[in-house]
């Protein structure tokens, strides 16, 4: 073991110790972290523990199987182009389990990176200490933007943001769980309009709870068996738009 690579690992020792939270900044290299773990898979994916999967399934495209080396779910901010925290499918591939090593913090400068968080860290915390406040954090660096930023400058990448998810940080109305899945009443028709979105044509008010009926808006589709041709959920509002 290199002298550097023992470094690497008294540095993500002291680190996964001391402010755990910065696991969350490795996500993209989980792929080559855990590549014995996934051999036999076609795709791998990084999510958070506050996520609701549902039946994904169900939401899961053919396509994005077959013709996208990334897909990530979004809740409607598909215009910033993030590979979100919550779902961001990856082929496992060699060519897009390296793509972490394109980000500065998770490539070339990982040890000059961990050795500034340990030391900052260090210094916070006596001064803390002195001043009875509690332990600091750490700069954390978030994966959604620079990661993003790599795969994006990545030529030849293949990558889809599909709106799939009901929330990310917050959530207006009421929600209902009926039969395992979660249900809400549509957003307003004219902030669909503003999206660019066409509003689906209900019969009346919208419902929730066990009296919703396929009909309705806010239903689930019931007892849907799961298919081999993956054909999804969604219709698409038109085509996809390459990113220059």
């Amino acid at each position: 073991m290199s002298a550097d690579t023992q470094r690497l690992v008294r540095y993500f020792e002291y680190s996964f110790k001391q402010y755990t939270y910065i696991v969350t900044e490795y996500k993209p290299t989980l792929g080559a972290v855990f590549a014995p773990y996934l051999q036999g898979y076609s795709h791998w994916s990084y999510t958070d523990l506050d996520v609701v999967a549902g039946d994904i399934p169900l939401f899961l495209e053919r396509d994005e199987l077959t013709n996208f080396d990334i897909v990530s779910w979004s809740f409607g901010d598909h215009e910033r182009l993030y590979l979100r925290g919550q779902f961001s499918m990856h082929a496992n591939s060699t060519f897009v389990n390296s793509l972490f090593a394109k980000s500065e913090h998770l490539g070339a400068g990982l040890l000059k990176e961990l050795a500034f968080k340990a030391t900052v860290h260090k210094q916070m915390s006596a001064t803390a200490l002195k001043e009875g406040k509690p332990p600091p954090r750490v700069r954390f660096i978030s994966a959604e933007g620079c990661y993003s930023s790599a795969v994006y400058s990545t030529p030849g990448i293949r990558v889809k943001i599909a709106n799939k998810f009901l929330a990310d940080f917050g959530l207006e109305g009421d929600l209902a769980v009926v039969g395992g899945s979660v249900r809400q009443c549509p957003i307003l028709p004219a902030l669909l309009h503003a999206a660019g979105l066409t509003p689906r044509a209900r019969r009346g008010a919208c419902v929730l709870g066990p009296e919703a009926d396929e009909g309705d808006d806010a239903s689930a589709i019931a007892d849907r068996g799961h298919s081999l041709l993956l054909p999804g959920t969604y219709v698409p509002a038109g085509p996809l738009l390459p990113v220059a």
